[in-house]
């Protein structure tokens, strides 16, 4: 874990496995009824995002997102959680992404500075 300073007299810790990339990455999200909703992604890690959208689904929906950033194939996550929700911005946990898709987030992420 990495000890993080939001003041000299308040340390907290990263509990997060992977760092987030401040990111501008558009996105397309589908979650029950809610279906092709456009949303904007940033702070991207391996295992999660936040998306600021209109549409904001309810916590621990499972949703579905397509990754579409401007050079360089789509990624698709068939599976992510939101964890979190706020009044435009949700934060998932992606829960199942294949192989094929992994090796193309991880290629795109390759391009962000941590």
């Amino acid at each position: 874990m990495k000890a993080v300073s939001n003041s000299l007299m308040n340390p907290t810790i990263e509990k997060r496995k992977y760092p987030r990339h401040p990111v501008t990455i558009q996105s397309v999200f589908s979650s029950g009824p809610i279906r092709g909703e456009e949303g904007t992604i940033q702070d991207l890690s391996y295992e999660g995002c936040r998306i600021f959208s209109s549409t904001v689904p309810t916590p621990e929906s499972m949703i579905e997102i397509q990754i579409k950033p401007r050079h360089g194939p789509p990624v698709f996550v068939p599976k992510a959680v939101v964890r979190w929700t706020g009044e435009s911005a949700f934060g998932v946990e992606f829960k199942s992404v294949a192989g094929y898709e992994s090796s193309k987030l991880a290629r795109l992420l390759s391009v962000f500075p941590a």
